[in-house]
């Protein structure tokens, strides 16, 4: 109890001696360290089928995605289901405000250097005898949701 009482004393102490403005400046910070995610490429669910319009079971959908403000990048190799369906997650990428402004400033002042900023993300289907044209990720636009394989 004498422990509880000695608690609320400091605290109240401490409060006491912050002014409205450092408690802003204060929460200004706070709010530049709280990490949150962004989504780089959203859910993304595709059709493998043949020239004829037929699923074409036992393709292979190969994913690439990246984010060039912040040097991310990665890429996963998934197989169709017998529908030729296959479905890729979310990519997002969780960081603070201040590293998304220092990051993004950077790249921007680099974008001579390496070309580009914002994000991307490709797929294409491919077997062993066929392929199909790569399928891209554009912001704001519908995802491409059929590859036509040719073989």
């Amino acid at each position: 109890m004498f422990a509880d009482a000695k608690k609320e004393t400091y605290f109240k102490s401490f409060v006491s001696k912050i002014s409205p403005r450092q408690i802003v400046i204060l929460a200004f910070i706070f709010a530049l360290l709280i990490p949150f995610p962004t989504t780089i490429v959203p859910e993304w669910k595709i059709r493998a089928v043949d020239e004829s319009g037929n699923p074409f079971a036992g393709a292979g959908f190969r994913q690439s995605w990246n984010h060039y403000s912040y040097d991310i990048s990665g890429q996963e190799f998934r197989e169709v289901d017998e529908n030729g369906y296959v479905v890729f997650p979310e990519r997002t990428f969780t960081a603070p405000l201040i590293y998304r402004v220092v990051r993004s400033g950077l790249a921007y002042l680099l974008l001579l250097a390496h070309g580009s900023v914002g994000s991307s993300a490709s797929v294409n289907a491919t077997t062993d005898k066929c392929s199909s044209e790569h399928l891209e990720y554009e912001l704001f636009k519908s995802l491409p949701n059929v590859a036509v394989l040719k073989c």
